[in-house]
């Protein structure tokens, strides 16, 4: 019998080393320190087998914008997987049934999540609300379709420097646009950390902001992967 509870202190790190089987990872002690500092420990649900942790999920206190604007409270959902050894049994399913009590107990209009199998979570009532996607373009086949003239500047910054224009910039985007959140100190500088494991081959990353009459308007944030093959350089 599996039992869906909320997970102690003292078993948080057993529940994150359940997910990276669940996942197909192996998760590092500095993933780990970086996602407990983001981590609402009292929204987080195990999936028991006796005292075996087999699964779980949690959710993070959001603010989100909503059309219309303003912003409303959000659970933001995280972290759900069950083992395969235990699947085919309803653990998934009581476990998002538990949640998602939780979340209406709590007052929670919404909940919310970027899912890694989008097809899972319509069984439980969650919908399509927006697509996300990646771009490849080679530099030397591209070109814009109006002519654009450059205005302002470009400062290559560190993640310190940086940091305070690239929530400036952030917030006032996040308050026009539907569907982002309110990044809290913690979110920042879990998303400025630049461990090695993240890295995945490539460099540091680098922080571009755009100025305009000294007040920042636009940020992107890039890693290159070096390859020098033999005719020449082919990075990314």
């Amino acid at each position: 019998m599996i039992d869906i509870r909320p997970v102690p202190e003292a078993d948080l790190r057993r529940w994150f080393d359940a997910l990276g089987v669940a996942f197909g990872e192996e998760p590092s002690e500095e993933q780990w320190a970086l996602d407990r500092r983001i981590l609402d420990a009292d929204r987080v649900l195990g999936a028991y087998d006796g005292d075996r942790i087999v699964g779980g999920g949690a959710a993070f206190s959001f603010h989100l914008t909503v059309p219309g604007g303003g912003a409303v409270r959000t659970a933001g959902v995280t972290g759900v997987g069950i083992m395969p050894t235990h699947r085919r049994q309803g653990a998934l399913r009581a476990l998002m049934a538990r949640q998602l009590a939780d979340v209406r107990a709590a007052g929670e209009p919404l909940a919310a999540l970027w899912a890694s199998e989008g097809s899972i979570y319509q069984r439980f009532g969650y919908g399509l609300s927006s697509l996300n996607g990646t771009i490849e373009i080679a530099r030397d086949r591209a070109a814009f379709r109006r002519p654009v003239l450059p205005v302002g500047t470009i400062e290559l910054r560190d993640g310190a420097s940086a940091r305070d224009d690239l929530a400036q910039v952030y917030d006032t985007v996040r308050m026009r646009t539907p569907g982002f959140f309110v990044r809290s100190t913690e979110w920042w500088d879990v998303l400025l950390a630049d461990p090695e494991f993240r890295r995945r081959g490539s460099s540091k990353r680098y922080h571009a902001i755009h100025l305009r009459d000294g007040e920042p308007t636009g940020y992107v944030l890039y890693r290159i992967k070096n390859d020098w093959g033999s005719t020449g350089p082919a990075n990314v």
